[in-house]
């Protein structure tokens, strides 16, 4: 048997591996910065919508050490509650997030101040292009200074803020904070 080509193809037509390829090198510069997490742990979260947040932070601890992301959390309840612990895989490392991953305030919910430190952590060196993550049931009302800052933030240093809302609540004002929000309601909460 034998196999003979004819003719030569003059231009190059791209394969699929190039296209994945080229895919990749697009997803590898965006959205590879440190993640600061901010975890409602006010008393509206509390019992299993608390537990799948805390396994939500879990979740992007063990997708930030995969990709070599820094990350860094806010626990955060009512104004002055806020509790910060920068996570990392090293030795003992889970075993201090699990510890920390213990405490909670289970008071009101002020989401104002643990977003302003984390704009603030954002504007630190290390902490440039990191990505905001806020999960939470989105039982507060809408800050309108809050919002302009977080704006002001996305447009001009293209600031990501991304949101978890947990349950069946509305979250009116995740949705206003955030963009996008993803909704996880696959249980169902009391």
């Amino acid at each position: 048997m034998t196999y003979q080509l004819q003719g030569v193809l003059s231009e190059h037509t791209p394969q699929e591996h190039d296209i994945i390829e080229q895919q990749e090198q697009t997803k590898s510069t965006r959205g590879q910065g440190p993640i600061i997490l901010c975890l409602d742990t006010s008393g509206s979260m509390q019992g299993e919508p608390e537990q799948i947040a805390k396994a939500l932070v879990i979740e992007a601890l063990r997708i930030a050490f995969e990709e070599q992301r820094r990350c860094y959390l806010y626990s955060f309840s009512g104004p002055e509650q806020i509790l910060e612990h920068e996570l990392d895989l090293t030795t003992g490392g889970l075993g201090r997030l699990l510890q920390f991953l213990q405490q909670s305030f289970h008071g009101g919910t002020d989401v104002t101040q643990p977003l302003i430190q984390a704009l603030r952590k954002q504007q630190q060196q290390q902490w440039r292009q990191a990505d905001i993550l806020l999960i939470s049931d989105g039982r507060f009302p809408p800050q309108p200074q809050l919002l302009q800052q977080l704006r002001q933030a996305k447009s001009v240093q293209g600031l990501r803020l991304h949101g978890v809302i947990l349950g069946n609540w509305q979250g009116r004002a995740l949705s206003e904070l955030c963009d996008p929000v993803h909704r996880f309601s696959d249980w169902s909460f009391a």
